[in-house]
């Protein structure tokens, strides 16, 4: 495992995420994830992905099916680093409004 390639798949899955392309940013998260399954950005990175895709989505069941792998990336999370720099904003998250 390259670190410098792990990173770079993180860098432009948040990029891709910024420029509004979700489908290529949940795809350079999961490449991250392949290279380092434990890498807590990431797993944030792929449930704000996830919840990026609710905005504005009409079918019950698709929203459904997202809010449930957010929330599961942000369990993810917690499992993986529980005082990390993002844990409390994926305990609000969990939390709902």
């Amino acid at each position: 495992m390259d670190p410098s390639a792990t990173q770079a798949w993180l860098l432009l899955g948040q990029a891709r995420l910024d420029a509004n392309v979700a489908m290529g940013a949940e795809q350079a998260a999961l490449k991250t994830l392949e290279q380092e399954p434990k890498n807590g950005r990431a797993r944030m990175l792929l449930a704000s992905v996830y919840l990026v895709q609710t905005h504005g989505e009409t079918d019950a069941a698709r929203l459904l099916r997202l809010r449930e792998k957010a929330a599961a990336e942000l369990k993810r999370y917690l499992e993986v680093e529980p005082k990390g720099t993002f844990a409390e904003e994926a305990r609000q998250l969990l939390a709902g409004p």
